[in-house]
């Protein structure tokens, strides 16, 4: 039986060994997956979220000088200025002027025409830039929200459409309408003429939204649940490893290269948008606009990810046992201890609870940091901010504990260590006291007879001599 047990435990070893690292690289593999749900599931599916990403374009001086543009040369397709305003001075030339001023009003016909198209060109752009439009853009926003989510439904009348091949594209009828009502309100009669038809700019083609869709349907069916399934997958993989601290190390240092590669394929992604898409149909600075507000999140999010993965990574290799880690948590540990003291003599000893935070110092950390975890997963998307906190709280709880903890037998230590110490003593005093203590020895040891015998003697020294001996001798 005993020449089995050795065998069985390797067995049970390499088991062990073999579950972890299966389990460790399925939480890695789903790891980016579920980042790409989370984020599809919070700009696509949460209303609110949506608008709030795509809102601020409507303030991007780009995309309201771009918008503005395709407003007016619309307009310019859709009615013949050029026609109405020849109409207007056929008319007055009908009149019978004089051949001076009807060649007068005849050379005005061309000005006439330019300044109504740059009478329809400034009107639109002040439209465009002004809260009635900021106001349409998000109300469509929200109108059209289901027909982003779906990619298949159609429904006319909004800002943003969507269309059965995947095509995201701005609806100009609702502006335009709002642009010939201006022109009327400042006396045109001629823009009753302006014809409002479903008019649209394609803003992203159905390639461009291929990811878009694949993330949608990540955000339906696993966006919420599957980053959970990858952080239970990661810790349990940890704890069954047979070297945890090993298991954390090489797993936080994939999982932040895998996020950092990420954060660079964001990068490379938006400038093969660009690219695509650039000059036609979108000039290349409302593409970089549209793309940098559409991933702003995913961004943010993948560069906390990767900072969180270097930091658990050199977290944990300081916990190991290298030189460098030994000498600073040997410092940390002095440093710890010496203030434990101090605060045990002026009255502070935790006592009891001192003793129970030392036996389960470990088991609270961890407890601590699979909390703050779980609460930062839990506040998605994770940010620079949340996990700047969750350091700082994870700090605060380590030295708390250390401060409050009370090792076995360090707190008797200190108590006992005023009665070790030999009492104070003054050298000067003790130097007197010494001296006197010769002199009394010396009185005590010779009587009146022995002074007598010592005075002699040295009488017959001075002499030569030595109790009638002479001193060569």
């Amino acid at each position: 039986m005993n020449d089995t047990s050795p065998t069985t435990s390797r067995s049970t070893s390499r088991l062990r060994a073999v579950i972890s690292a299966l389990m460790i690289i399925v939480a890695l593999i789903l790891a980016p997956v579920a980042s790409v749900g989370t984020w599809a599931r919070v700009q696509l599916v949460d209303t609110d979220q949506f608008v709030a990403t795509f809102a601020p374009l409507a303030d991007d001086p780009a995309v309201q000088t771009f918008v503005a543009d395709q407003i007016t040369d619309q307009i310019n397709e859709q009615v013949d200025f050029k026609q109405i305003i020849g109409d207007v001075f056929a008319g007055i030339a009908e009149a019978n002027l004089p051949p001076r001023a009807a060649t007068a009003i005849a050379s005005l016909e061309a000005p006439a025409v330019a300044g109504i198209q740059s009478l329809v060109a400034s009107t639109t752009q002040r439209i465009v830039a002004s809260d009635q439009f900021a106001e349409l853009w998000e109300e469509s926003l929200r109108v059209s929200h289901k027909q982003i989510t779906a990619l298949l439904k159609d429904q006319p009348g909004t800002a943003l459409q969507v269309s059965n091949d995947g095509t995201l594209s701005l609806e100009l009828g609702p502006l335009i309408d709002a642009v010939k009502q201006r022109l009327v309100e400042r006396g045109l009669s001629f823009a009753d003429k302006i014809p409002v038809k479903d008019r649209s700019i394609a803003i992203v083609h159905a390639d461009s939204l291929g990811l878009a869709r694949v993330s949608y349907q990540i955000a339906v069916i696993g966006g919420y649940w599957l980053p959970w399934l990858a952080l239970g997958l990661l810790i349990g993989g940890i704890l069954v490893a047979n070297r945890k601290r090993r298991a954390v190390v090489i797993s936080s240092i994939f999982f932040a290269i895998i996020f950092g590669l990420m954060t660079m394929g964001v990068w490379i992604g938006g400038n093969i948008f660009v690219f695509s898409v650039s000059p036609n149909p979108l000039p290349s600075s409302v593409a970089h606009a549209i793309f940098d507000q559409v991933t702003a999140m995913m961004d943010s999010t993948l560069r906390a990810l990767t900072f969180l993965g270097v930091l658990v990574a050199v977290v944990a290799w300081f916990a190991g046992p290298s030189r460098p880690a030994t000498a600073t948590r040997s410092v940390l540990g002095s440093g710890f201890a010496s203030l434990r003291g101090a605060l045990d003599r002026a009255g502070g000893d935790t006592r009891g609870f001192g003793r129970f935070l030392d036996k389960n110092r470990n088991v609270i950390l961890i407890v601590a940091i699979a909390l703050g975890m779980a609460a930062l997963f839990a506040s998605r998307p994770v940010t620079f901010t949340a996990i700047t906190w969750l350091v700082i709280a994870l700090i605060v709880v380590a030295i708390a504990v250390e401060v409050l903890r009370r090792p076995e037998g360090e707190s008797e230590s200190v108590g006992t260590e005023k009665e070790s110490q030999p009492p104070t003593v003054d050298p000067a005093n003790e130097s007197s006291r010494a001296s006197e203590s010769t002199d009394s020895g010396k009185a005590d040891l010779y009587d009146d007879s022995d002074v007598a015998v010592l005075s002699r003697n040295a009488d017959t020294e001075a002499e030569g001599t030595v109790d009638g001996e002479p001193a060569d001798k």
